[in-house]
C-alpha cells in the first residue's frame, strides 16, 4: 500500500514537472518572434548576438517583419523596401546579412542594354557582377527584371562584423 501511494505521488509529481516545462517551452516560442525582431535593431552592430542575451537586455521591441523571398531562401527584415545596405534575417541559416547591391548574373545574353544603368564587371564565363549606378532602387524590382536574362542572385554578405565596422 505504501510503495503504491509512493508511486502514485511520484508519478504525478514528474508530471507536474513535465507539463511545467512544456508551457514554459511555449512561451519561449511566442517571444521569439519578438526576440528576433529585437535582434534587427541590434542586428548590424552585433549580427552575432544569441537571442538569451538580447532577451536579457531587454530588446524584446515589438515592430513589423516583413517575409522576402528571394535567392531561393527565405528572409526576413524590418522593413518593406530593400535597398543597398539593408540589414536581413536569413531564416535558413539563421543568420544576418547585409545587402550589398549587386546582382550575380549568368547569362550568355548580350548585356550592352543594361551598361547604362549598371557597372558590369566580368567575374566568369558568362558569369557577371551588375552594380546599379543609383544605389536608391528597389533591388527586389531589379532582380525580378534582370531574371528575364538569366540566373540572377542577389549579393549577401554575411561576414560578422565589428561593432566600429562601416560598409
Amino acid at each position: 500500500m505504501d510503495r503504491t501511494l509512493y508511486i502514485l505521488i511520484a508519478s504525478c509529481l514528474f508530471g507536474c514537472s513535465n507539463a511545467k516545462n512544456e508551457v514554459i517551452a511555449s512561451d519561449a516560442l511566442s517571444t521569439s518572434n519578438a526576440q528576433v525582431t529585437a535582434l534587427f535593431a541590434e542586428g548590424e552592430r552585433n549580427p552575432q548576438s544569441n537571442l538569451s542575451s538580447t532577451a536579457s537586455k531587454g530588446l524584446a521591441q515589438k515592430s513589423k517583419l516583413y517575409s522576402y523571398q528571394f535567392n531561393e531562401r527565405q528572409f526576413t527584415a524590418d522593413t518593406a523596401r530593400l535597398v543597398k545596405g539593408t540589414v536581413v534575417y536569413d531564416t535558413q541559416i539563421s543568420m544576418f546579412g547585409k545587402l550589398r547591391g549587386s546582382f550575380v548574373l549568368v547569362s550568355k545574353s548580350d548585356l550592352a542594354t543594361l551598361s547604362s544603368g549598371f557597372r558590369i564587371e566580368r567575374i566568369a564565363e558568362n558569369t557577371y557582377r551588375l552594380t546599379p549606378i543609383d544605389s536608391s532602387f528597389l533591388l527586389l524590382d531589379i532582380l525580378e527584371k534582370l531574371q528575364k536574362l538569366g540566373q540572377v542572385e542577389l549579393e549577401v554578405d554575411y561576414t560578422p562584423r565589428d561593432k566600429n565596422f562601416e560598409m
